[in-house]
């Protein structure tokens, strides 16, 4: 299982991955579930800032060429910065006409770091939300059979994951926790021409993706 984590990939044994869960007491995963849900709510809160301020940002938007649109140090107000005569200004310039040069929300740098914490913000809901699922399963093991609760464990790992390794044959051990996460976006199968179309089946089957890539060299040996 790979996760992709800032620019690297972290390999995770799913089995491994699984073991480690269930070692976890009950207690301690309920402490963090409620942790979790704390920092998504205050992820949640951020999230709502930065779409704000970008909006902000987007209304103001296009300004005349040489111009610019900051937020002021307390963050409350806009400031107009003109970089040709170097002066900056609380209200907003004319908009340019049609025919002449402009800038444009996305050549602003305080709204192209904004959308940039928004993509962290999305890769970081994307890992609590993950972690929130798993604990809560983890919480109700007492109300679920040893085999269905490694099932649905494996099912939210994999769909926190950004790529599943496996062979051929043994992808069928994960179609029960994939059956329960969504559709893949592609499924590559490496060394296809040494493969039984049958054996090729099989992730097809439960990855229930519409992209196939099949890689090799069919004159290899």
């Amino acid at each position: 299982i790979g996760s992709a984590r800032r620019e690297t990939s972290c390999e995770v044994d799913l089995d491994v991955r699984i073991r480690k869960l269930l070692e976890l007491p009950a207690p301690e995963a309920q402490v963090r579930l409620a942790e979790v849900r704390e920092a998504l709510g205050k992820l949640q809160r951020r999230v709502s800032e930065l779409h704000g301020q970008i909006r902000r940002m987007q209304e103001v938007t296009p300004l005349p060429h040489g111009w610019e649109v900051r937020f002021s140090a307390d963050g409350g107000r806009l400031e107009f910065h003109n970089h040709v005569e170097r002066r900056a200004q609380w209200v907003r310039p004319e908009v340019p006409p049609p025919w002449a040069p402009r800038v444009e929300l996305l050549e602003m740098p305080q709204a192209i770091a904004r959308l940039g914490d928004l993509i962290r913000c999305a890769d970081r809901w994307w890992e609590l939300q993950g972690e929130e699922s798993r604990l809560s399963i983890l919480c109700k093991r007492d109300h679920l059979r040893a085999a269905e609760l490694r099932e649905q464990l494996a099912a939210s790992v994999i769909s926190n994951a950004h790529l599943v390794l496996t062979t051929l044959n043994s992808a069928a051990r994960l179609r029960g926790a994939a059956g329960q996460s969504a559709p893949f976006g592609v499924v590559v199968v490496d060394e296809a021409p040494q493969a039984t179309e049958p054996s090729t089946l099989v992730p097809l089957e439960f990855a229930r993706s519409r992209r196939c890539v099949l890689v090799g060299d069919d004159r290899q040996l």
